[in-house]
């Protein structure tokens, strides 16, 4: 993820690499930006207003669309692999 432009609100993590933070994403939003993010972290997906799921595996297992909906609607997926980690994520947190 490159820095976003503007707004200063991004984290760096070194070997030019940073993310956004949640003033950055919504500062973006807030001028009527769309924000598209690739990313693995499961509280980044959990956020998401839409979440669009491929694979179900990666390389020649993947490429397939798993899901597209919000991340409740996901976690609901039995098909999706993320979608089983944010509904373990899920259990994790009530319990």
């Amino acid at each position: 993820i490159r820095d976003c432009t503007g707004c200063g609100g991004c984290a760096k993590l070194g070997k030019g690499r940073c993310v956004f933070d949640d003033d950055c994403v919504n500062a973006l939003i807030e001028k009527g930006h769309t924000i598209v993010v690739v990313e693995h972290n499961m509280d980044v997906i959990r956020c998401a207003d839409w979440v669009i799921d491929l694979g179900p595996e990666a390389g020649e297992g993947g490429g397939r669309l798993v899901f597209a909906g919000t991340p409740a609607d996901l976690a609901e997926c039995p098909e999706s692999h993320t979608g089983q980690y944010l509904s373990l994520r899920a259990q994790n947190r009530n319990d």
